[in-house]
């Protein structure tokens, strides 16, 4: 007598069909099917109650690749003028923050982005240890803390170090957005102040 046929859950999934609306490949890199899934999408944001002005300044701070480039990616998308960095010591420099022969003279460099987000666990300088530094040295950069840890000590320790908020991962777009209309009035309300 024949043995019964055993699928395993690759076979429930053959690599050309969808699953939720993402598509499935064996070959696909997550910045592929993120690329793939999203052409055609309007990147508008006034379908939204969340309206912000587009060509915002932002800055990806985190270790991994495919989450700075996705998250990069995603920002584009929305409007925003953004660059990476990948580790919290690279994202001082970015900011200004360490003085280079560059950097010398230079002033307002806590404008030159109207938002950071910040991983909290990378090499060379945490993104604990960058806010903490930025606060310290007078700095009031908007700065959004991004955690992989959804334990409330570790976001509660990220907020005292000195961060404005907190997302946890795997960060989508409809958070991305949110922050975005939180920064966007704190620069409106910054420029309405110096103009007083």
């Amino acid at each position: 007598m024949p043995s019964p046929t055993r699928r395993f859950a690759k076979d429930a999934y053959p690599t050309n069909s969808t699953n939720s609306g993402m598509s499935m490949s064996s070959t696909s890199s997550p910045l592929a099917m993120f690329d793939s899934n999203y052409q055609g999408i309007p990147t508008s944001n006034s379908n939204s109650s969340l309206v912000f002005d587009a060509g915002m300044s932002v800055l990806v701070v985190d270790d991994d690749m495919v989450t700075r480039k996705l998250m990069q990616r995603m920002l584009v998308r929305l409007g925003c003028v953004v660059e990476t960095a990948e580790n919290g010591q690279a994202a001082l420099m970015a900011l200004g923050a360490i003085a280079t022969p560059a950097s010398e003279g230079s002033t307002n460099l806590d404008e030159r982005f109207d938002v950071i987000f910040l991983d909290n666990q990378m090499p060379l300088l945490s993104g604990l240890n960058a806010v903490a530094k930025l606060r310290e040295w007078g700095r009031s950069d908007f700065v959004v803390g991004v955690t992989g840890n959804a334990l409330l000590e570790d976001q509660e320790e990220y907020m005292a170090a000195g961060v404005d908020h907190v997302l946890t991962k795997p960060v989508n777009e409809q958070a991305l957005r949110r922050m975005l209309v939180l920064a966007d009035a704190r620069r409106k309300s910054k420029a309405l102040a110096r103009a007083s």
